[in-house]
This record gives C-alpha cells, structure tokens and sequence, in this order.
C-alpha cells in the first residue's frame, strides 16, 4: 500500500472573545483575503463554515450576512417548528370546513386531533401521532407538510450577539 504524503500548514487565526455578565461567544475568524472560515461557540450553540469565494473581504462579507442565510450555511435553519404546524393545520382544517370541504364533524375530530400533535415533545413523536390523526392525514391527502424555521437558539445569537461581534469588526 502506498503512503499518502500529507503537508501541514501553521497559521494564526482571530479568535473574538464576547462575554457579558450573562452570556459569552468565541468567534474564530480564519481568513485569506476574499476566503474565510468562521467558527463560533456560545451559549447559544456552537456553527461553522467555510466560504470559498466571498468576492470582498472575509470580514466585510460577514458584516453583510442576512440572519436566513447565515442560519442555512450553518446547519441552523431546519429547525421543526410545532407551533407553527399546528397553526398551519388548524387553519386549513378551518378553511376546508369552511369551504364546506369537510362537515362539521370531521372538522371537530380534525380538531381533536391536534390536541395529541400538541402535546408531542419532539419532531419523531410528532409524526408518529400524526399517523394516528386520520382526519388531518385524509386533508392533507396523507401528506402533510411540517414547517422549519431557524432554530431559536441561533436566532437568539444572531439577535444578541452577532450585533456585538458586527460592530466591533467594522471598527477594526
């Protein structure tokens, strides 16, 4: 078998050490002119990427970073959200009675059902009470979408201390 010759490279990176009496953040730049690798660890969670090809500075590029897109470059924006699925449900269910699609009955068992989806603790408990919700299955065509958004951890971040870690690099 033949060895695989492997180089090694020491370089300096940033690391940016955010605290407050409540909450704290390292981010870690890692930058070559128009490339760049940001790793963060915080109370909020722990993300990291690495952009290729920013076509601007690495440090300007992250000053304008939209939260949605920052949110899926970091892992953070399939977050299963059951509230708002729920909510989801509940109005097509009301909408289809409404538009007399389903009878009164079958929106007050449709209903019911929720109650069980409600109470779920987690996405797989979720969808295996889904199966069980007959009703809102036959709506939706035994199909049902799930809504994703951020996850709130990141977006707590993202709203607390991201702005701190923005300001300060733009003074730089």
């Amino acid at each position: 078998m033949k060895t695989k010759t492997f180089t090694i490279e020491k370089s300096a990176v940033e690391c940016y050490k955010i605290r407050n009496s409540e909450v704290w953040a390292d981010i870690t730049i890692d930058a070559n002119e128009s490339t760049g690798r940001i790793q963060i660890a915080s109370d909020y969670g722990s993300w990291q990427y690495y952009w290729g090809a920013c076509g601007k500075p690495f440090k300007q590029f992250l000053t304008e970073l939209d939260k949605y897109y920052a949110a899926s470059k970091f892992g953070a924006s399939r977050w299963f959200d059951s509230e708002k699925t729920v909510a989801e449900y509940r109005a097509v269910i009301k909408e289809n009675a409404n538009d007399g699609y389903i009878s009164k009955k079958k929106k007050i068992d449709a209903l019911a059902e929720l109650q069980c989806l409600e109470e779920s603790s987690c996405k797989e408990e979720f969808c295996r009470n889904l199966e069980d919700c007959s009703e809102i299955m036959r709506i939706y065509d035994h199909c049902p979408a799930l809504v994703y958004g951020i996850d709130p951890s990141f977006d707590k971040f993202w709203s607390i201390l991201w702005p701190v870690f923005i300001n300060h690099i733009k003074r730089e």
